[in-house]
Parts: C-alpha cells; sequence; structure tokens
C-alpha cells in the first residue's frame, strides 16, 4: 500500500501490519476534531495529539485527540526560582509511614480504599492477559475490521501502563480481526432492572450473555484465571445501556473453568469513542482493588475520577498499588514537619523526580500533594489549568455515590467519601457545581493550604513546582 504526498517529488512507501490490518497516515494538514478526513481508521499527528479517523453519522471526521506522552527521561530542570530554596533529596520518612490503614468500619464496597491493597481478580503487576472481543449481530453486521477501533486503544493503554506503573504492569492483549457473531440479535437483549430483596436476575443475565459470547467464540482465544475480558459490540443492543460488567465470575472456556472479570461498555461510551480505552482502564483499576471515584468523583482530574477526562491517574491510586519507584514519593509525619522545600514533577507527563508529597496526620488520615499540568495525559484541560492539588485522605470513610447524580457536586462532604480535594486558603469553600468545578481547586504559585496545623505553600513553579511545607 502506498500513499502519495502532494508537493513532493518521493514517492513514499509505508508498511505498517498488525494483526493483518493496516493503519493508513494521512497528510501533514492542519487537524481538528470534527474535520473531515478520507480513511477510516487513518490517523495523524497534529499539535502533540494524536487523531484517528472515525465514522459518524455516516461521515469520516477526526475523533477527539489523545495527547501524544512525553517521554522525558532526563532529570527535572529546576525552575529558576527553586534554586532559591534548600531543596529535599531525600525523603524524610520511609514511604511505609505514608501507608496508612484501611480502617472502615461500614464497607459499602470491597475495593481498598488504604493499605494494605487486598488481592482482587486482577494482579496490579506483571503481565496481564487482556482479550478485547469484538461481537456484532446479525442485525448490526459488522462493516469494518474491529482493528481499526482496537489498534489505537491498545496502543494507548500499553504506554499508559509504561508510564505509570513504570513498568511493573504490562497487557499481553489478544483480539480478532473478525467479527464474533452473538447468538441472538442485538434487539433480543435486555438487562432485568435490579430488584431490591428480589431474585438475583440482574447480575444472573449478565453472567449468561457474557458465558454466551465466550460460547461463540469458539477457540478464537486463550484464558486464564484473571484474564480480563472486553466485549465490543459493532452496535450497542439498547436494552444493555449501562452495559455488562461481571468481577471474579467463574465462566466455562475451551481450557476449562476460569475465574475472570468481564466488562462491555454501556451506550453513553460508545458516543466517546476516543476515550473508550480510558474506561477500559477504568475498569480494570477497580478489579484490582482500587475504590476510585475521590476525590472529586466526576471531576476530570484522573481517570479513576472520570474516564472521559485526563487519563493521569491520582497519586494516592498509584502508592495504593506499588507503582511509584522508591524517589519519586517524599513521605513526612506532621510530626517531622519542619520547614522542608521539596520540588514535584507533574504527573501527567514522563518526568523523573518526587511524583508526590504526602503528609501522616494520623493512623487514618494523610494529606496527598500532586504537581499537575495540561499537558500529556491531561492535554485535554483548559489550558490555564495546573499547579498543586491537595487532598486529605481519610480511611474510616467509604464512598457514598447515592447522590451522584443528583445533588453531590463529587466533592461535597455532605455526602462520604475517603478522599476530598482542598481549597486555597483564599478561596472560598462555595459549591461547586459548573462543569469546570476543577478548576477552583488548583493551587498556584503563592498560594496557600492550611488543614489540620500544616500549612502547604506553592513558592515556586514552572516545569516543576516548589512545596513548603511548615507547621501552621
Amino acid at each position: 500500500m502506498t500513499l502519495l504526498k502532494k508537493n513532493s517529488s518521493a514517492l513514499v512507501a509505508l508498511i505498517v501490519v498488525f494483526s493483518s490490518f493496516v493503519l493508513i497516515q494521512e497528510g501533514s494538514a492542519v487537524v481538528k476534531q470534527g474535520g473531515s478526513c478520507t480513511r477510516l481508521g487513518s490517523t495523524a499527528n497534529f499539535g502533540g495529539k494524536k487523531y484517528t479517523c472515525i465514522l459518524v453519522r455516516s461521515k469520516h471526521v477526526w475523533s477527539h485527540g489523545v495527547a501524544i506522552p512525553t517521554t522525558t527521561t532526563s532529570a527535572p530542570t529546576t525552575t529558576t526560582t527553586a534554586v532559591r530554596y534548600p531543596l529535599a533529596s531525600t525523603s524524610t520518612d520511609s514511604a511505609t509511614q505514608c501507608q496508612i490503614k484501611d480502617q472502615r468500619v461500614q464497607r459499602l464496597q470491597n475495593n481498598n480504599v488504604g493499605f494494605p491493597l487486598s488481592k482482587d481478580e486482577l494482579a496490579p503487576q506483571g503481565v496481564l492477559n487482556v482479550i478485547l472481543m469484538p461481537v456484532d449481530f446479525s442485525d448490526a453486521p459488522g462493516s469494518q475490521s474491529p482493528m481499526l477501533t482496537f489498534q489505537p486503544q491498545i496502543d494507548q493503554m500499553t504506554a499508559w501502563a509504561k508510564q505509570f506503573s513504570n513498568g511493573k504492569l504490562s497487557f499481553k492483549f489478544q483480539t480478532s480481526s473478525s467479527w464474533v457473531r452473538a447468538p441472538l440479535p442485538s434487539t433480543s437483549y435486555s438487562i432485568p432492572k435490579p430488584v431490591a430483596n428480589g431474585p438475583n436476575t440482574y447480575f444472573e443475565y449478565q453472567n449468561n450473555v457474557a458465558q454466551s459470547l465466550i460460547n461463540a467464540s469458539g477457540k478464537l482465544f486463550t484464558y486464564s484465571n484473571g484474564t480480563a475480558i472486553f466485549y465490543y459490540f459493532s452496535s450497542p443492543p439498547t436494552g444493555v445501556s449501562d452495559g455488562l460488567t461481571g468481577r471474579n465470575i467463574v465462566l466455562q472456556t475451551p481450557e476449562g473453568p476460569v475465574s475472570t472479570f468481564f466488562f462491555a461498555p454501556g451506550t453513553y461510551a460508545y458516543s466517546h469513542p476516543s476515550t473508550m480505552w480510558q474506561l477500559y482502564l477504568h475498569e480494570m483499576l477497580h478489579s484490582m482493588g482500587l475504590a476510585g471515584h475521590a476525590p472529586g468523583n466526576g471531576f476530570v482530574t484522573g481517570v479513576m475520577q472520570n474516564q472521559d477526562g485526563a487519563a493521569t491517574l491520582d497519586a494516592w491510586s498509584t502508592f495504593l498499588l506499588d507503582w511509584f519507584n522508591q524517589d519519586q514519593v517524599f513521605c513526612v509525619a506532621k510530626t517531622h514537619v519542619s520547614s522542608q522545600y521539596v520540588e514535584l514533577a507533574p504527573l501527567d507527563i514522563s518526568k523523573t523526580g518526587f511524583k508526590t508529597l504526602l503528609i501522616q496526620l494520623s493512623l487514618h488520615e494523610v494529606l496527598v500533594v500532586e504537581s499537575r499540568r495540561a499537558e500529556g495525559y491531561a492535554s485535554s484541560w483548559k489550558k490555564d489549568a495546573g499547579g498543586l492539588l491537595v487532598y486529605v485522605v481519610d480511611t474510616y470513610k467509604d464512598n457514598d455515590r447515592s447522590h451522584e447524580s443528583s445533588d453531590d457536586t463529587g466533592n461535597d462532604p455532605t455526602y462520604s467519601k475517603y478522599a476530598f480535594y482542598l481549597h486555597a486558603d483564599s478561596v472560598p469553600a462555595i459549591a461547586d457545581n459548573n462543569f469546570d468545578k476543577y478548576l477552583n481547586y488548583f493551587i498556584k504559585a503563592g498560594n496557600t493550604v492550611t488543614f489540620q496545623g500544616v500549612r502547604i505553600s506553592l513558592v515556586a513553579s514552572g516545569t516543576t513546582d516548589v512545596v513548603h511545607i511548615e507547621s501552621a
């Protein structure tokens, strides 16, 4: 396959083969979301983002651009003003000092909010077997190779895991260039609504559908205990608008019974195809033991808060998964806070240095400080976003998500959560109920946050942030 570039005197042949399908790189014209493109599945890099040509309402248009992660591996550049401060080179206390225990008395969920991270169906480290199963229906046959959808997702998830786990987690993907035909037409699938104290048909139905699709796939895939199975529909059935989910479910496979996790996105997810890979990661991380949905449930600050926003994994979740390297965590007990200056590298890009500052307040509370930037995995943010995010984690508490679609702003202390973002001292604790509510929580240069006798100040900000902590 060849591409003839205009105004070029040379004919350039570019062949890229992956699982029997070809991705075509389009020309170097200006690319923007929603702009027309010619070849379905082709990609283009523009303005630091990678765009994919997708089908929307019978038109070929560019998808929402996905940031191309930076690959900086050199030491972080210290800001000009940072040299005026005596920066700490090592953590005051061992990271274990900040590993506060999960001490919930009433558990609303099994996933963890503190240490230790209990074993779940998916291992957070090592090589994880991931099956991307394309499923079509007799009344909605797949019209194109599913690899045109899967390849960008595979690329994104691979790069994401390498950066945020520091190479401790990787994926072994299995997929297919042809569709698996479901045993029933799409109109025949409808999940029964859950009924309190009624028969458990809600989950039983989903498990039966998952099993029938494994049966339909024959010996196309290999399974093992701990496999993540993602079903992708050629057209999502309206009767499964919320998707299919099963955790620690025993399913029969050609290799015998396996305990596994499965997930199929609902109708809403298909309207956001460019962030589907983030939804896959979000669900996998739950099945690795993370509670997520705090701090700032619904905020676009991270993949565990809202899978359609920044794909960054928050520092507390990364710490729970043991994905930080030892030299990336600065931990200090409240009793040892004594005017330390700590330089933090942004979480959103690959950059060496301290990635989080943790201040242990008590046996069940810790302050978490992150440096954040509107670049890398948070490039979808407004350009003036960035600075520090500071939040308190309390492992006595669990998440109350009963009002998340009504009057809960996502960070309202009225409703129990294990973590809450803190405002700068100069910002009133207003009801953050607008779309850009995450912007109210960035700590900018010159701002302070005071909490339980500890004052956190952002004294210098550039490619990194210099944080000063002291007793208040």
